[in-house]
């Protein structure tokens, strides 16, 4: 069977989650013995990702690429579902729900515009997944569109290959965040608390990996409290291997996040987690909760309670060879394989 991702790839230029999903979830199909092909409209991308072929198409090319290709099923992100309409008749079209345009994020506008367009789509798809139960239930509550199956994500497999072969110390009161620098992050509730813990004589140092417009105002705050925080910027797949095994805490206050890759990012590390109370994460972290502190993320006195927690119980997360797999994409791509073969009576066949 033949199976094409329609969506974003990283680029010298561009790089997001989705893209990452496309070309990791690709590179699991084929593991899996599936021919693939990512099709995407980025001109600078490249011409294949991790051994699978990368056709670009713009709105004149894409009704003759995608002819050539002739998938037989066709998975899309985000607004590349319009290319649907250039497949033949028979092909089977999934759409994958990556999170939710609430309007505090999106603004109101765009929030109302995507949501309707996903509803469109939605209806022309035979089906449609997501990335958690917390995806599934806010598009079916919230905007109307309803999801057949949940697939969790994996972390990439540079990231896989290296962390499960990295041996550093962890460094004790080490803080971790990684991502943009952003309010709807809860950032900037991450400094308010290690301000807390510093008038409290507890003594935390916080690594800040990643930009954002809101780095300005942030680096404010922590000279004007002199807080023992370090603003990384943009790190390298290789170093934040590094600080992922070296952070005894890592934090992520987002009370939105979809599913939250840095999560499990964080678990294969060896880290203890702070975290909100709601979010995709919950699905999977809830296992750990001996090393993950669930917060009230609008409140650095709970942040801070939570690290302070966390930072005096000497147990990490262990786990499993089977739990550990789950993060993989090749597993990813099994699981949906499985899913269609059971709803295509076994049409389709998949590596033992």
């Amino acid at each position: 069977m033949k199976i094409a991702i329609l969506g974003p790839v990283t680029t010298k230029t561009y790089f997001g989650g989705v893209a990452v999903f496309d070309e990791e979830l690709a590179a699991g199909f084929k593991h899996n013995e599936w021919e693939v092909v990512l099709i995407t409209n980025q001109k600078n991308a490249d011409s294949e990702k991790n051994g699978v072929p990368v056709r670009m198409i713009n709105a004149i090319s894409a009704r003759k690429i995608i002819k050539e290709e002739s998938p037989d099923i066709i998975l899309a992100s985000l607004q590349y579902a319009k290319y649907w309409r250039f497949c033949k008749e028979n092909a089977i079209r999934i759409y994958f729900l990556h999170g939710f345009f609430n309007q505090s994020y999106y603004g109101k506008l765009k929030s109302e515009a995507a949501s309707l367009y996903q509803r469109l789509i939605a209806k022309q798809s035979h089906y449609v997944f997501a990335n958690s139960y917390f995806t599934k239930m806010v598009n079916d509550q919230f905007f109307g569109i309803q999801t057949n199956e949940v697939f969790h994500l994996g972390v990439t497999s540079e990231y896989y290959s290296a962390i499960l072969n990295t041996e550093v110390p962890k460094e004790k009161g080490a803080i971790l965040y990684t991502g943009r620098l952003v309010s709807a992050k809860g950032i900037g509730n991450l400094l308010g608390a290690m301000k807390v813990l510093k008038d409290g004589g507890m003594p935390y140092k916080a690594y800040i990996a990643g930009d954002g417009p809101d780095k300005e105002k942030l680096e404010k705050y922590v000279a004007k409290n002199n807080l023992d925080v370090h603003f990384l910027g943009r790190v390298s797949q290789k170093d934040l291997v590094t600080y992922y095994s070296k952070a005894e805490i890592f934090v992520s206050l987002n009370p939105s996040e979809p599913f939250g890759i840095v999560f499990p990012e964080a678990l294969l590390a060896r880290c203890k987690i702070v975290c909100p109370c709601t979010g995709g994460q919950g699905e999977y972290l809830m296992d750990y909760k001996d090393t993950v502190a669930f917060v009230d993320e609008a409140s650095p006195d709970a942040v801070a309670n939570g690290i302070e927690r966390l930072g005096k119980s000497p147990v990490a997360a262990e786990l499993s060879d089977k739990y550990i797999q789950t993060f993989r994409y090749d597993t990813v791509a099994k699981e949906m394989i499985d899913y269609l073969n059971v709803r295509g009576k076994n049409k389709w066949t998949l590596k033992n």
